[in-house]
């Protein structure tokens, strides 16, 4: 089932190739539409026979809308939501069931159904680009193969090491930068790459020989895919992954750098839970392997101790980041007090969605604690910095998109793994969620061993079971469960 529709896979090329026709057919009326291109895997990789969902570069005139994202989203959605549901079918997912279409970040989802019956009905994704010049960066960065778009980010990252910055700068015709108006104690500028645009930044850390964070500022920006090759001068991008990072490896000459390089990579190439024993995934651990090897951490080169301590501290390019776990809590277990410390140790903010949906609260065998009982125990366990909030579902993007962080971290179980990893193309622009998956073990305790262990009066297998900061609401929770 796929994302926000819960739409079945995409069986073949032919019906993509029926199903895009016919998504061409059915926007080609929409006021301001330019043009729309399939983008992502079926592009890169000409071997793969289905699909999770479509996505499509949508290229709408944003004149007509005073180059205002959100007002042409507002008007496509709309636009779609009025055709009738032979076209554009309601959605079946449990969360968004009879739901015509779905707005986040940059895109607009809909089920899209073609008038063959053969075909059912499919996820497609509508990603919304402004002019010319936006729709060949999201089709040029999109269409690269993971591993690749690994390399180019990494190298986006090593540029101003490799290179003198006041140059690069001149070359891009950037005014408003100069390495000799900064602290270089505490700051220095990096280019960042994203699906939506290049960005150059000044970023201050905390204090001198520190890689930690204290502030970023965005100092420029484009979405001209061209500047990216004026970035990066001394590589080929048209070069396939093996050959380029063949190049990197010639190319980088300071050890920050590769190390910057393989920190960048490993942060961005995941394993997903669907591809482990599968040929993607196999590919991608090749491609790590690959990387580690040529770009890992076997020697200081010509890094100062402190230095190399430093840049393996942060190998991983940690930056200010934010922790994420939800969950019904049922009660609270000591698996989730181990989560929950965890996630306080790995990020420099966190918070706990308590999910509290209709229906699962409608299942007094399987829900019995209320709110009000459920955030007694979690703010008992987790530290007094971390936020508790409730929410409806546990389709959580809505929230972090409306939170002032960039970089979230979400913590997720083997069984939700695949669900988390669909919410990231959710995110608005300039906001990325990263999926940790928490792996179970035979040591692994459920709430429903906790809940049997109240029921049957059993204080001793309670508190075996559930962090010592809630032993003392043994006989609370019981007298609850009745």
């Amino acid at each position: 089932m796929s994302g926000v529709t819960g739409n079945n896979k995409i069986q073949s090329r032919k019906d993509f190739r029926e199903i895009l026709k016919y998504a061409k057919t059915i926007i080609k009326d929409f006021p301001g539409f330019v043009s729309v291109e399939p983008t992502g895997s079926y592009n890169s990789d000409k071997k793969k026979t289905t699909f999770g969902d479509m996505d499509l570069i949508t290229h709408i005139d944003g004149g007509i809308y005073d180059n205002d994202k959100k007002k042409i989203k507002s008007a496509l959605a709309k636009y779609f939501k009025q055709m009738p549901d032979s076209i554009i079918a309601p959605f079946v997912s449990a969360k968004y069931m009879g739901r015509k279409y779905y707005n986040s970040g940059e895109i607009i989802t809909i089920s899209l159904q073609v008038p063959n019956p053969s075909i059912q009905a499919c996820q497609v994704d509508f990603m919304i680009a402004m002019d010319e010049t936006e729709t060949k960066f999201k089709k040029d960065f999109l269409d690269m193969p993971a591993a690749k778009q690994g390399i180019v980010l990494g190298l986006v990252k090593t540029a101003l090491i490799e290179q003198t910055p006041n140059a690069v700068f001149k070359r891009l015709g950037i005014r408003n930068a100069d390495t000799n108006k900064i602290d270089k104690k505490v700051q220095e500028y990096e280019f960042n790459l994203s699906s939506t645009e290049i960005q150059l930044r000044l970023v201050t850390y905390v204090e001198p020989g520190s890689f930690k964070q204290k502030n970023r500022e965005i100092v420029w920006r484009s979405r001209d895919w061209d500047k990216l090759q004026v970035i990066l001068k001394d590589f080929d991008l048209g070069l396939s992954f093996d050959k380029l990072i063949a190049q990197a490896k010639k190319v980088l000459k300071k050890t920050r750098s590769t190390r910057r390089m393989a920190g960048v990579f490993k942060s961005m190439i995941s394993i997903k839970s669907g591809e482990v024993g599968k040929q993607k995934g196999i590919d991608k651990q090749k491609a790590l392997d690959k990387v580690a090897k040529l770009f890992g951490e076997n020697t200081m080169g010509n890094m100062k101790f402190a230095d190399y301590i430093n840049e393996k501290m942060n190998v991983n390019e940690k930056e200010e980041t934010h922790g994420i776990f939800s969950g019904r809590f049922q009660p609270v277990t000591l698996a989730h007090a181990r989560i929950i410390k965890r996630i306080t140790k790995e990020n420099t903010k966190a918070t706990i969605f308590l999910v509290k949906g209709k229906k699962t609260s409608e299942d007094k065998e399987k829900n019995p604690f209320d709110a009000e009982i459920q955030k007694k125990m979690l703010e008992a366990v987790a530290p007094s910095n971390v936020d508790i909030q409730i929410i409806n579902s546990g389709f959580f993007v809505d929230n972090l998109n409306e939170m002032p962080e960039n970089k979230f971290v979400a913590y997720a179980g083997s069984d939700r793994l695949k669900a988390y990893e669909k919410f990231t193309k959710y995110m608005d622009e300039g906001k990325t969620l990263e999926i940790k998956e928490i792996k179970r073990t035979d040591d692994d305790i459920s709430a429903t061993k906790v809940r049997n262990a109240l029921k049957e009066g059993d204080e001793k297998e309670f508190k075996k079971l559930t962090p010592k900061e809630i032993h003392n609401m043994f006989d609370e929770l019981r007298e609850i469960l009745g």
